[in-house]
C-alpha cells in the first residue's frame, strides 16, 4: 500500500470496516445509523428488533 493511501484510511467504530477516505466513512455512518439493533454475536446491524431476533436464531442459535 502506498504511504499516502495508508494515511487516508479511516475505520468505522461500529463495525471495524476500513474506508479510503473521510467522505466514504461519513456516508457509511449515515447508513449505519439507520440500523439501531446490533447483534451481540457478530455486530451485524438491523432496523428492527424482529429482524435481529430472526438473525440470531437462524445464524447463531439454530444448530447449537
Amino acid at each position: 500500500i502506498n504511504i499516502h493511501l495508508q494515511n487516508d484510511l479511516r475505520k468505522c467504530n461500529h463495525c471495524e470496516k476500513i474506508f479510503n477516505n473521510e467522505l466514504s466513512l461519513r456516508n457509511h455512518m449515515k447508513w449505519i445509523n439507520n440500523f439501531k439493533y446490533i447483534c451481540p454475536y457478530c455486530k451485524s446491524n438491523f432496523k428492527n428488533n424482529d429482524n435481529l431476533r430472526y438473525h440470531i436464531w437462524i445464524v447463531h442459535l439454530r444448530f447449537r
